[in-house]
């Protein structure tokens, strides 16, 4: 039982640290991500609101 909770613990600890480095490293050099001003996340596809925050990230002047 608890050979099973420590490889889960490590698979979980495992899986935050890789979202960690992918995010604080790579996501960071991608093109296509941008960041928020407002929360400072990361989206994608140039929305006109943070998918996170709600704060307006593209004021089109049309």
């Amino acid at each position: 039982m608890g050979l099973i909770l420590g490889l889960v613990l490590i698979l979980v600890l495992l899986i935050f640290a890789t979202r960690y480095l992918y995010s604080k490293f790579w996501l960071e050099r991608a093109d296509k991500y941008n960041k928020c001003e407002h929360c400072g996340k990361y989206y994608e596809n140039h929305p006109f609101y943070c998918p996170h925050c709600g704060e307006v990230v593209d004021e089109r002047k049309e």
